[in-house]
């Protein structure tokens, strides 16, 4: 074998394994790259569902506040009921003693009396049930801004979901100029067959 024809082999396996050791060092780079898009869309993926749970709680939350005030403003509409029944009953007392010729000034004056101190009642259990009903609409504009809060982290969440899972999806999806990367199998007998080429092509 010739001086040249011996420089000309051991160039090209020296030219092959600079090029193999450059396309591996790329696909190590590759796979870094690649690992380090699918970790951020994990994290964010993570931080929207952790927003959306956490969204969730308080919409919770919220509903009990608004049931509880429910219950409360039901109780104080019962109140209002029986203080407007004990008016209903001082006034129809009050008519009989107005009605009454020969009453006392003594039995005006109690009747009088009762009937204001009942309107007086069903006065404050009136101001009281309106302010329980405000509170209530309160409660619930608080509770629908929760739910629409909640909705929207919760579609915040299924689309970093749906982010996460399409990059893992694109990363594993290994290929090589546009080429799909090979199986383990053929690259253990790709890497075989190149080998014994190499040692042949070395011994000629």
């Amino acid at each position: 074998m010739t001086a040249w024809k011996l420089a000309a082999k051991w160039t090209a396996v020296v030219t092959f394994v600079v090029a193999t050791a450059f396309f591996l060092a790329h696909q190590n780079r590759s796979a870094f790259a690649n690992a380090e898009r699918v970790r951020i869309a994990e994290e964010q993926e993570d931080i929207a569902v952790a927003f959306a749970r956490q969204q969730t709680v308080k919409l919770e939350a919220e509903r009990a506040k608004t049931l509880t005030a429910e219950r409360a403003l039901y109780a104080e509409r019962q109140n209002s009921l029986r203080s407007l029944q004990s008016a209903d009953s001082a006034v129809a007392d009050a008519h009989q003693v107005l009605q009454d010729s020969a009453a006392s000034a003594h039995q005006l004056r109690a009747s009088l009396t009762l009937t204001v101190n009942n309107l007086d009642s069903l006065s404050g259990q009136f101001r009281a049930y309106i302010a329980r009903t405000d509170s209530v609409l309160y409660r619930v504009a608080v509770e629908r801004d929760a739910a629409d809060s909640a909705l929207a982290a919760e579609k915040r969440a299924h689309e970093a979901t749906k982010r996460a899972r399409d990059v893992l999806r694109r990363e594993t999806q290994c290929k090589v100029w546009f080429v799909s990367c090979p199986t383990r199998t053929q690259t253990a007998i790709g890497t075989a067959l190149i080998t014994g080429l190499v040692i042949t092509f070395a011994r000629d």
